[in-house]
């Protein structure tokens, strides 16, 4: 998990997004199930319904393929009526529709200038 230490280093608030099982977090959540990853597999997130209107949330995470799990992040970000600003990443493998969708998204890298390394 990159979030914490990066809402740690911005003193920002942070909340987690689990897959996993219902009852992995305690008290009300959001809970949505993400399109099939490049595995093909389709994952069930669920987060603490703690975010308020008006919130500004960046969703941060190590590497993104299909941004299948992203895209179902920014839309529980969205139901709990707070403000989705985008992605940032550490490998940005998306396609150019994919990150579109997801506002604006940053990366430290691409796929691409993994090759060869």
């Amino acid at each position: 998990m990159v979030g914490a230490p990066v809402a740690v280093a911005l003193r920002a608030g942070f909340v987690g997004v689990r897959k996993g099982a219902a009852g992995s977090l305690p008290g009300p959540t959001l809970d949505t199930t993400s399109a099939p990853d490049y595995r093909g597999v389709a994952h069930d997130l669920r987060m603490q319904e703690v975010l308020r209107p008006g919130a500004r949330v960046l969703l941060v995470d190590d590497w993104a393929e299909r941004g299948s799990q992203a895209e179902a992040a920014a839309g529980l970000v969205r139901r709990s009526g707070a403000d989705f600003l985008g992605v940032s990443l550490v490998v940005d493998e998306l396609t150019d529709d994919v990150r579109a969708r997801l506002r604006r998204v940053t990366a430290l890298v691409s796929r691409q200038d993994l090759d060869g390394v």
